[in-house]
């Protein structure tokens, strides 16, 4: 985690990339330490900037994940990327709104996370500084995926820090310009899966 986090934080600055941290960094550094074997580190970025951050992890060595993980590249707005010594990379990459919202997809599908899910937050861990999600949206996504086992840590964790999750109905799916929000539970389980596999990479 410490290696990494010394490789990527140093990207995002000179790219200028506007991003924010989600899953288990974020928990660690509300825990203040790590709370668990982490063997990926996931976020949020800005399209615009994903060829050239893409290009920049290549540089360090990162590769392309196939699999399940090209289904996540082509219809899902996730780059999967892994290293032989650093932990793992995946990023939603789309568009940030003038309202602080986040945008992914094209015309056909589209994914919107309202900003109050997304205010920049200031956190440190192993001495390093970087943006992640609010806690209480951090907890809600916790809340989503309960069922997984290596939840339970987390979850303990809220309740210790008493955070509470934020009302689950900030993000939302269309497809050809229809509400279809009842995706999100599917896409939620596939994404679960995705993160599963890749833990055990």
């Amino acid at each position: 985690m410490k290696e990494t986090l010394k490789q990527l934080l140093p990207l995002f600055s000179s790219l200028d990339i506007e991003y924010r941290f989600l899953g288990s960094t974020v928990t660690a550094a509300l825990n203040g330490q790590l709370h668990r074997k982490i063997g990926d580190l996931d976020l949020l970025v800005e399209e615009k900037k994903h060829k050239e951050l893409r290009q920049a992890l290549f540089n360090l060595g990162y590769k392309e994940m196939g699999g399940i993980f090209a289904f996540g590249r082509r219809f899902l707005f996730l780059e999967t990327l892994v290293h032989p010594h650093l932990l793992s990379v995946g990023y939603f990459y789309g568009r940030w709104q003038k309202d602080g919202s986040f945008e992914m997809g094209n015309q056909l599908f589209k994914i919107l996370v309202e900003s109050r899910a997304l205010v920049s937050t200031p956190y440190s861990l192993l001495g390093f500084h970087f943006k992640g999600i609010p806690s209480e949206a951090l907890a809600t996504e916790i809340l989503r995926s309960r069922s997984n086992p290596k939840r339970k840590a987390e979850i303990e964790l809220l309740k210790n820090r008493n955070i509470h999750p934020l009302e689950d109905k900030y993000t939302h799916v269309h497809f050809l310009g229809l509400s279809v929000d009842w995706l999100l539970r599917i896409m939620t389980m596939l994404l679960n899966l995705i993160g599963a596999i890749r833990v055990k990479f």
